[in-house]
């Protein structure tokens, strides 16, 4: 397997906020008929939480069936080592990154002219799936050729109070503004975490890039060196409600309607219950592509199974690669 790794960074109007993407490159970089992967994660994660499953991937396409052109992952704004970057920007100019925000950074990023002429294919993780249905507002028909959602957390207007996911909702929200976010070192949180749910049930591998890519040395109030997430807590509270997480079901249908629309979901129901799952299939008026499943797997796919989540994605594109070219933008 031969593909390349590089760091890009974007600057996005009007305020100059920075978008950090991690490029993989294969050996079919020139092949127009190829796919260009573009994954995006979900609240409180990074861009790298998706290297072992793109690594596994690309291993996969080098065997098989050669399909994959590149691969990029997005860190949102405020999240991984892109919110270092705008740190200053966002206090400067008070800018809140809610869904609209992140929304218009993922159209940003595949409408760039960079990706004319690229057949993409959008791979979304939990709440991320949300800027994926959101941006299809600003078409008659999104320019790519499909989106893949992992466990997606889509929910419509009018649910009740005592819906699971608005109860969750609520919960995370309180839970992040109560947790502890300055640890001693990076030894003490590694420890923390390596006994804890859900970090316990990670991938070694992701559990490490998460350490790396999650949180940052920095000083404490009484001016002691200590451990901070990048992502903070009331930026990421924000994130929880279910108001964050709501679309239109017409714009669901409208991309099943249009594009290859995949569901994988996790296979012990965490967030994503079974009668929110039947809503989501609904809302694409049961036009799906395919439904898959990752067995063993809680809401946190990529977290968990990355070799697994690759192995259905990998199923999964060969559909794509097979299907007639479709207008560039």
């Amino acid at each position: 397997m031969t593909f390349t790794f590089e760091t890009h960074s974007f600057v996005h109007p009007p305020h100059g906020l920075v978008n950090l993407a991690n490029r993989y490159v294969t050996q079919n970089r020139n092949n127009s008929a190829c796919l260009t992967l573009i994954f995006t994660h979900g609240t409180s994660f990074h861009k790298e939480q998706w290297e072992p499953t793109i690594h596994k991937l690309l291993q996969l396409d080098a065997e098989g069936p050669n399909v994959i052109r590149e691969a990029w992952a997005l860190d949102l704004f405020n999240h991984g080592q892109a919110a270092l970057q705008n740190r200053r920007v966002i206090k400067e100019h008070g800018i809140v990154c809610c869904t609209d925000s992140q929304t218009e950074m993922t159209r940003n990023f595949y409408t760039l002219p960079r990706f004319r002429g690229h057949r993409i294919v959008a791979v979304a993780h939990s709440g991320s799936s949300t800027y994926w249905v959101n941006s299809g507002r600003y078409y008659n028909k999104l320019p790519i050729e499909g989106i893949i959602m992992v466990d997606p957390t889509l929910m419509f207007p009018g649910m009740p109070p005592d819906d699971w996911r608005v109860k969750r909702g609520i919960t995370n929200t309180k839970g992040v503004l109560a947790r502890n976010d300055n640890w001693k070192d990076f030894a003490t949180l590694r420890a923390f975490m390596a006994r804890r749910s859900p970090w316990k049930k990670w991938d070694p591998r992701v559990l490490e890039l998460y350490l790396k890519h999650a949180f940052t040395e920095a000083v404490d109030e009484e001016g002691k060196p200590c451990v901070n997430p990048t992502l903070r807590k009331e930026e990421e509270a924000i994130l929880y409600p279910s108001e964050a997480h709501t679309v239109n079901p017409a714009d669901v249908a409208k991309i099943a309607r249009q594009l290859p629309l995949h569901y994988i979901w996790a296979d012990f129901p965490e967030f994503v219950k079974d009668n929110a799952k039947a809503d989501i299939c609904a809302a694409a008026e049961n036009k799906l592509a395919s439904v898959r499943k990752v067995p063993g797997a809680g809401h946190l796919i990529p977290q968990e199974k990355p070799d697994d989540l690759a192995l259905a994605i990998s199923a999964i594109l060969p559909s794509f690669a097979a299907a007639p070219l479709k207008a560039s933008l």
